[in-house]
């Protein structure tokens, strides 16, 4: 297979970008679903990055850290002034979504907010704004590293 062919190949496998309109309309509980996935890669790529020797039973406990809805719901806390008004629309629909699971380890309230999070960040990378949802994920980084300090 030619590169051109491999190329076309990709781009066939994965449809283009949603716009933003049909953001707002997707369940919320579908974008936290995607969030969630980015998130944690995300996560994990940064802790692996800066823990290169560390062992992966380490890596788990440490990325939980950053994961649990208990975090993410801190961290968005801190965010939610500087949100969007379309990001902060997203938020409100994936926490008050209703959700076929149940919190483990943590109040219905940090769960709602953390899939709130995770709902704008499914949201970002659907619409093609990968920058923006970068820059949250780091910043929801950034907050956490400083609370653990």
């Amino acid at each position: 297979m030619e590169k051109g062919q491999l190329k076309a190949k990709i781009k066939d496998f994965y449809p283009k970008n949603i716009s933003r309109l049909e953001g707002k309309a997707f369940n919320p509980v579908n974008l936290a679903f995607m969030g969630d996935a980015i998130y944690e890669s995300h996560v994990r790529r940064y802790v692996v990055l800066n823990h290169p020797k560390m062992k992966v039973s380490d890596l788990h406990r440490l990325c939980i850290r950053y994961v649990k809805a208990t975090a993410q719901s801190k961290a968005v806390g801190v965010l939610h002034e500087g949100l969007t008004e379309d990001e902060k629309f997203i938020f409100r629909r994936g926490r008050n979504a209703a959700t076929a699971t149940a919190p483990k380890n943590t109040s219905i309230v940090e769960y709602k907010r953390a899939t709130g999070f995770e709902a704008v960040i499914g949201y970002l990378f659907l619409t093609g704004a990968v920058n923006r949802m970068e820059d949250l994920i780091e910043k929801a980084v950034r907050i956490l590293e400083a609370e653990k300090s």
